[in-house]
C-alpha cells in the first residue's frame, strides 16, 4: 500500500467539496460535514518483469477509511462488458474485506475466469457499500513481511514454514497474511494467481508488535510465489 502525499491546501480544498457544504445546526452554528470514503480505482493489466500483473489500484482520497464492496464487471477492448466473465479477487474487495485507510492507496489482484477470460482488457468498478469504519486506522503501506523455511533460513522461496510480521506504524493493525500461488504463462499472457492460501491471521498488531506464526504443516510444500499481508476489518 502507498500513502497518498501529505495534504496540502489543494487538496484539503478538495477533500472538502467532495463532502459537500457544512449544514447549520439549529443553534446557528456551522457543522462539519461527515468524513467519507472518497474511492477510484485503475486496473493494470501488465506490469512488467518482477512485478505481479492483473492489479487493481485503489486509492482512498477521502478522511475516512473504508472496507469497500466492489462490484467488478471485465471488458473487452471496445469496453463491453464480458458477461460470461467471472472477475475473482485475491483480497476480498469484492467482499469488503480489505481496508483502504483514509489517503491511501492499496492494490488487490485479479484473475479472470470464464470462456473468453483472454479478451479482457479492462475492468469497471462500481462501489456497491463504501463500509466506511469508525475506526482511525493507520496507513499501513509498510507492512513487513518475512518468510522462513524450515532450517530458519529466511532466503529460501521454495518452502515456507513461517511468517514474521511487523507493523512499523503508531497505531495498532488488523491484519491477515496470505500466500499466492500464480499460475504458469503461455507466450505474452499475463501473469495471474491459481490460488490464494490465508497463512495466518487475522491479527491484532499493537504498535511497532512482531508477530512470527507457524504455517500450517499441509502449506509447506506448496511453492508460493508471494506472500503479502493485507489490513482487515
Amino acid at each position: 500500500m502507498r500513502p497518498l502525499p501529505a495534504l496540502g491546501a489543494a487538496l484539503a480544498v478538495s477533500a472538502l467539496s467532495l463532502g459537500g457544504c457544512a449544514l447549520p445546526q439549529a443553534d446557528g452554528k456551522d457543522q462539519a460535514p461527515p468524513e467519507r470514503v472518497d474511492l477510484s480505482f485503475a486496473y493494470e493489466a501488465e506490469a512488467g518483469e518482477g512485478y505481479v500483473d492483473q492489479t487493481l489500484t485503489i486509492t482512498n482520497k477521502g478522511a475516512a477509511a473504508g472496507a469497500p464492496d466492489l462490484d467488478l464487471v471485465a471488458l473487452d477492448g471496445r469496453g463491453s462488458p464480458l458477461p460470461d466473465v467471472e472477475v475473482v479477487t485475491a483480497f476480498g474487495s469484492d467482499a469488503g474485506e480489505q481496508v483502504v485507510p483514509a489517503y491511501t492507496e492499496v492494490i488487490d489482484i485479479l484473475k479472470f475466469k470464464g470462456r473468453r477470460a483472454d479478451d479482457v482488457a479492462d475492468v469497471r468498478v462500481t462501489v456497491a457499500d463504501p463500509g466506511t469504519l469508525r475506526a482511525d486506522v493507520p496507513p499501513a503501506n509498510d507492512l513487513r513481511v518475512k518468510r522462513f523455511d524450515a532450517d530458519g533460513a529466511a532466503d529460501n522461496d521454495n518452502t515456507l514454514s513461517s511468517v514474521l510480521l511487523e507493523n512499523t506504524y503508531d497505531g495498532p493493525v488488523r491484519v491477515v497474511v496470505v500466500g499466492l500461488e500464480f499460475a504458469p504463462t503461455v507466450g505474452d499472457e499475463p501473469q495471474h494467481f491459481q490460488r490464494v492460501t490465508q497463512l495466518a491471521g487475522p491479527l491484532e498488531l499493537a504498535p511497532g508488535e512482531k508477530v512470527r506464526e507457524r504455517v500450517a504443516d499441509r502449506y509447506r510444500t506448496r511453492f508460493f510465489g508471494s506472500v503479502r499481508a493485507f489490513l482487515v476489518p
